[in-house]
This record gives structure tokens, C-alpha cells and sequence, in this order.
């Protein structure tokens, strides 16, 4: 749906917007261009825009409104070297095979700004998921935010201002000493084994396995886990289903709760490095 709504703020402001691989989207402007071929949707284009992340196996597209298979190869050979391409996401390796064919290609979430914005959207989806999808309040709760980053420091200040006891975690002393200064409790990440019993709610940011076994195991029996951290993200989901532990993988979340203000934030990140251009 944000890429939907990028096309649709690309065409509603004067811009020739074909798209490819969004049949069985909804809600799309009449004067947006449906292409019946990938080629015809890229020839003559000054840019290309792909999905966040762009892929999962290095190969396909990630299209869930498409009918076919999308190819990356197609894209590459469709794209000339005047096509700026844009994703978000985008692994190393398409980076490279990117340069070997002389195609310029952005990963707009390398944008601090799009960084810091996605952080704030990401967090209110967190919030909404934790709202009307967990057995407690979030007043009066006992709270722990694993990864004081962009996104982790949205959490913790949006879930204070709701009346929540919130831990927050970081392996730097610095961050924890910020953390404190804002009003948390603060632990060391390498330490949430001890108190892990404690919390109603747990939510992780950090993209590295922190909730194994051993921790689920010591987790409250009704607690609430969300993860938000990147696949294959930062719990042992065999393990915590195994345990009866709740745990969601909350991916993509700008783009799921709040697709048209996601799309504003990448389309003005898009169009800035295309007018440098």
C-alpha cells in the first residue's frame, strides 16, 4: 500500500506514473498507468521505485498485490544508465550488481531524515499493536524496550506519556545514561535475563537473536512480545511458540498502519535526489 500511494502522490502532482506488479491493489488513481509488461512500465522512466525491503531472497520482488513473479534481473534489464533506481533495504549484493551495469541505485533509508521519520511511524504502529492487541494497560505495566535506537526511543517515550514503567536496553553505557536522564530504568541488553519475569510487555528493536530459549523460558506466562527488528528479527520464534509464549512479528509497519504518510516521507526523499540529479 505505500507504493500504491506513492504512485498516487507522484501522478496527483504532474507526474508521469506508470506501475507495474499492483494488480490486485486497490484504491489507485485513474490517471496512474498500468503497465502489462515490466519493460513497458521502465522504458524511458527517470526512475524506478521498489518496495521496502525491495527483496527477501535476493531474486524476486516483494509484490504480495502482483500475479506473477517479479524478477530483480528483470528490473536490471529493463533499467538503462540514465533510470535512477530507489528501494528500500537494499542488500549488498544488489548494490553491486547495481554498479556493474552502470544503473545509479538509492536506498532511501539511508536518508537520516526518512530514518528518523520511519522511526516515529514505526513506533505508533508499535503502539497500536500493543494497545488493542495485548491483556493489560499500558498504564500501571511493566514495560521493556530491548534497543534504544531511532525507533526504541519513540517507543519508550510514547508508551511514559501513556503511564507505563518503562525499561529500556542498550549494550552502551552512554545510551543507557540517556535513557535514565529521561525518566526509564535502564539495563544493560546482555543483562535482561535478570527481571525478565517481571514485564507484561516486551518489545525489541535489535535485529540479533536477544530472546532465546533460556529468556523465554523466564518470561511471564500472559506476556506480550512484539518484535520489530528485521527478519529473521531478535526471538527464537520456534522456541516461543513451542513455550506458548505470544510473540508478533510486527514488519513493515509505516506501511501497513499508515501507508499514506509512509509514502509522503519516501516520495520527498525520492523526487529531492532526482531534482539533483
Amino acid at each position: 500500500m505505500r507504493n500504491v500511494e506513492v504512485a498516487n502522490i507522484l501522478s496527483k502532482n504532474g507526474h508521469i506514473c506508470h506501475i507495474y506488479g499492483l494488480e490486485k491493489a486497490e484504491g489507485i488513481y485513474e490517471n496512474v498507468i498500468k503497465a502489462d509488461a515490466i519493460s513497458a512500465a521502465i522504458k524511458g522512466c527517470d526512475g524506478v521505485i521498489l518496495p521496502v525491503p525491495v527483496s527477501k531472497d535476493g531474486i524476486k520482488i516483494i509484490a504480495p498485490f502482483s500475479d506473477d513473479d517479479i524478477y530483480l534481473a528483470e528490473v536490471f534489464c529493463a533499467a538503462d544508465k540514465n533510470t535512477s533506481v530507489f528501494g528500500g533495504m537494499v542488500s549488498k549484493n544488489l548494490m553491486e550488481i547495481a554498479s556493474l551495469r552502470g544503473i545509479k541505485i538509492y536506498d532511501y533509508m539511508d536518508d537520516e531524515k526518512v530514518k528518523i521519520k520511519n522511526a516515529e511511524l514505526t513506533a505508533e504502529g508499535a503502539l497500536e499493536i500493543a494497545i488493542n492487541r495485548t491483556k493489560h494497560s499500558i498504564f500501571g505495566s511493566n514495560i521493556l524496550v530491548c534497543g534504544y535506537g531511532r525507533i526504541g526511543k519513540f517507543i519508550a517515550k510514547y508508551l511514559k506519556a501513556l503511564g507505563g514503567n518503562v525499561t529500556v536496553t542498550s549494550r552502551n553505557d552512554d545510551t543507557l545514561t540517556e535513557g535514565l536522564l529521561h525518566g526509564y530504568s535502564a539495563i544493560n541488553t546482555k543483562k535482561i535475563h535478570t527481571g525478565i519475569e517481571k514485564y507484561n510487555l516486551i518489545i525489541n528493536t535489535v535485529p540479533t537473536l536477544i530472546f532465546d530459549e533460556m529468556i523465554l523460558k523466564k518470561c511471564k506466562n500472559d506476556v506480550k512480545i512484539i518484535d520489530l527488528a528485521s527478519a529473521p528479527g531478535g526471538v527464537d520464534f520456534e522456541k516461543a511458540k513451542t513455550l506458548g509464549v505470544d510473540v508478533i512479528h510486527a514488519l513493515s509497519l509505516p506501511g501497513k498502519t499508515a501507508p499514506k504518510t509512509a509514502a509522503k516521507i519516501i516520495t520527498n526523499s525520492i523526487l529531492e535526489k532526482l531534482n539533483k540529479e
